[in-house]
């Protein structure tokens, strides 16, 4: 084995081992929690199932799964889901407590929906529904979490203050009942989950809570005199696995093949995957970003699924990707889904010979335990909502609003109503918010050719005319997701436009993530609708190299749009119907035209006898297409008259080293007049996209002008000063257009 082989060996070895001492408080906590609606005889049954299920759907997960270093075990939420399937099955009233036989089958029943839920996740992952998560609603999924601490705080008060467990009502009416001595045990207990990291760095602090608190409630025990400090967990069953629960379930088959019993375990199951998926999802996107390791979503709720069967089939809890484990394991060494496996082979070893210690812990050291851990659990953005709101000064406060209420209501229904309901009411509310947020307006913003202008840099006449009458081509910037919901306000839009007189119509989908099948549909309709009003509909961002063209093709949209009204990006299809806008205006817009130099100074109020003494000062000069003028970092020596031809200015970026073209320049413009002014290193490049005839006027003949002619150079500096006020009012006026 070399050096790598054994140095990884050894890092999943050391994670494994520190995921063992972090999981077993937890194990021990949760599995409490899940059988405590059984009553306190069952505890040690509860505690079994909780490392079972760290041991079963932690291996299968770890093998199976997308996430490498992930470790999976009970969490709160699929605890509580447990529980709460057992209490609405005992609520049946056709089970009794007191009978063993009747535990086993309401154990196996429960168990079964274990093992239904992770058939369930398995066929999410078969179906790719991986990334549907991110359609659930964070305030959903804080609610959900908030109302599982809730509940497991309310389901241990009674446990730390030594009463007998009863409503949470009940125990604040009787609370001249506290047993003292239990609720200082409970208090140290408290302090050494919150504070032990601080003393002892290296001691998990649910370990130094547990040994701590256990330590107390022996030492008062033996010297106090008749202290009520209450029982302890008592005798854990054997950690030799078995089918005991699967085989009572085939036994007793007959007894519960009624819809009473199916509808809960169903319910309980989608519940418990829904959840649970959406928990290790997260974990898989939180690990994601610290290994640098790419999670396969849908192949982790097929691992996340064939675990939970397994788990199941041995008499465990629903196991979720657990997070705080996982983060631990990691930065103990693991990097394979080997260390998780070997997490559950150790914990497997581990219950085996530690079981009849684990019955000594007192049962209210583990109920403050679990008190921290859910305090610990509540979302720390609940809070910060609410400070926020409170703020004076606060943007968005209809939004906080609304995130608080959705957390508010599904924390509700779980503590007040029900918890497997609060599931259910979660995803309804995150359709809900999906449908709001899809059904709002898919029109970002909407721009006029009037401000809103081509990269192409034209003589200051045809430039005058695009801003008289730009009115008639209009750019719709869409986002979003275009679907049938949401296509009504696209057409109103464009409908409104038309009524304007706006005859070229472009559609930016830069800033569209989808569009369903409705929204091609309405594409093709709109179109073939405007050509008949003499409008013409085109798209940008459409082109062969976007990501929408295979869905294009699918759809037919190519078959009926002409191909040169898909444009790559919103510029050339600005510069295109600027064109097209030029030409109805019988403005001359061929490369051929050639404007002569006489017309530049004639646009710059030079007399005639003025134009005559320019010539001497000027070369006329050509160059072929694909031919550069000149470089970036060049020195500035000459600026230029564009006479005939189509140049583009363009920069290489440094980092690519790909070119991207700055502007187009046309006949009848000046380029490289900074040359005049300043006499620096151009900034950038330009290259002949045609063949050019420019006239040229040195820095050197411009000097002899300035000397011979200094009225008339003069004159020439403010003809460049307005060109340069022109282009700075132009891009004025678009960024207020963009802000608007």
């Amino acid at each position: 084995m070399n050096k790598a082989r054994v140095g990884t060996f050894r890092g999943d070895f050391l994670g494994a081992l520190t995921s063992v001492l972090v999981s077993l408080p937890g194990n021990i906590v949760y599995g409490m929690i899940a059988f405590a609606p059984l009553g306190t005889d069952y505890i040690g049954a509860g505690i079994l199932a909780g490392m079972f299920s760290s041991i079963f759907a932690g291996f299968f997960a770890a093998w199976f799964g997308g996430t490498p270093v992930m470790v999976t075990g009970p969490q709160a939420p699929g605890t509580i889901l447990f529980a709460a399937i057992l209490t609405k099955l005992l609520e049946t009233g056709d089970f009794a407590l007191s009978n063993a036989n009747d535990v086993s089958t309401i154990l196996a029943l429960t168990f079964m929906a274990v093992l239904l839920s992770g058939i369930f996740q398995l066929i999410f992952g078969s179906l790719r529904l991986g990334g549907l998560v991110k359609y659930i609603s964070y305030p959903v999924i804080v609610g959900i979490i908030n109302g599982t601490a809730i509940l497991m705080i309310v389901s241990q008060l009674s446990l730390c203050f030594g009463m007998p467990k009863q409503s949470i009502w009940e125990t604040l009416k009787n609370l001249d009942q506290v047993q003292p001595f239990t609720l200082l045990v409970a208090i140290v207990t408290i302090v050494l989950m919150m504070r032990g990291k601080k003393w002892i760095p290296h001691v998990p602090s649910a370990i130094l809570a547990i040994i701590g608190g256990t330590l107390l409630y022996y030492v008062l025990h033996y010297t106090g005199n008749n202290i009520a400090l209450g029982p302890t967990i008592g005798e854990v069953p054997t950690g030799t696995p078995s089918l005991q629960y699967l085989v009572h379930g085939f036994q007793s088959i007959d007894q519960y093949l009624d819809w009473t019993y199916l509808s809960i375990i169903v319910k309980g199951a989608m519940a418990i995957a829904i959840i649970g998926s959406i928990d290790s999802l997260l974990s898989a996107a939180t690990l994601q970003s610290i290994t640098n390791h790419r999670t396969n979503a849908n192949r982790e709720l097929i691992g996340q699924g064939i675990g939970n069967v397994a788990s199941g089939l041995f008499g465990g809890l629903a196991g979720v990707g657990f997070m705080g484990r996982s983060i631990v394991s990691y930065h103990a060494g693991a990097r394979t889904r080997y260390s998780s496996m070997m997490t559950s082979v150790i914990l497997l070893i581990a219950i085996m010979l530690l079981a009849q210690f684990i019955g000594y812990i007192p049962q209210v050291v583990m109920g403050a335990v679990v008190v921290v851990l859910a305090i610990q659990i509540i979302d720390p953005w609940s809070y910060q909502l609410v400070r926020d709101l409170f703020q004076k000064k606060v943007s968005h406060r209809q939004r906080l609003v609304t995130n608080l209420l959705v957390i508010l209501l599904v924390m509700i229904v779980a503590i007040f109503i029900d918890f497997m309901l609060s599931v259910g009411v979660g995803i309804v509310v995150s359709i809900g918010l999906f449908v709001q947020n899809m059904s709002k307006s898919i029109v970002k913003h909407v721009y006029f050719g009037t401000s809103y202008h081509s990269k192409k840099i034209r003589h200051e006449a045809l430039q005058a005319l695009i801003k008289q009458h730009g009115k008639e081509i209009a750019v719709i910037e869409l986002e979003g997701s275009i679907f049938f919901g949401a296509s009504d306000t696209l057409v109103d839009q464009i409908d409104k436009l038309v009524d304007q007189g706006v005859k070229y119509l472009i559609l930016d989908f830069k800033r569209v993530n989808h569009i369903d099948a409705t929204g091609y549909k309405i594409f093709e309709q709109n179109y073939n609708r405007l050509k008949q009003f003499g409008c013409t509909l085109s798209f940008c961002y459409f082109s062969e190299q976007s990501k929408f063209w295979s869905e294009i093709q699918d759809f037919g949209l190519n078959k009926v749009v002409p191909s040169h009204l898909f444009f790559i990006d919103t510029d050339q299809a600005l510069e295109y119907f600027e064109d097209e806008l030029l030409k109805s205006l019988n403005a001359n817009v061929s490369e051929d035209f050639e404007f002569t130099f006489k017309g530049f100074f004639n646009d710059w109020d030079f007399t005639e006898k003025e134009i005559e003494v320019m010539y001497g000062y000027v070369e006329k000069q050509t160059y072929q297409m694909g031919e550069l003028l000149f470089r970036a970092g060049d020195l500035g020596n000459s600026m230029y008259l564009l006479a005939k031809g189509i140049a583009d200015i363009f920069i290489v970026l440094p980092t690519s080293g790909r070119m991207k073209r700055i502007s187009t320049i046309t006949y009848g413009t000046v380029f490289g007049e900074m040359a005049l002014l300043d006499e620096k290193p151009r900034s950038a490049s330009i290259r002949a996209a045609t063949d050019l005839i420019c006239y040229r006027i040195s820095t050197e003949n411009f000097s002899k002008m300035k000397e011979n002619h200094p009225m008339m150079a003069m004159k020439f500096y403010l003809s460049l000063c307005k060109i340069l006020v022109n282009r700075l009012r132009d891009a004025d006026n678009l960024i207020s257009e963009l802000e608007a």
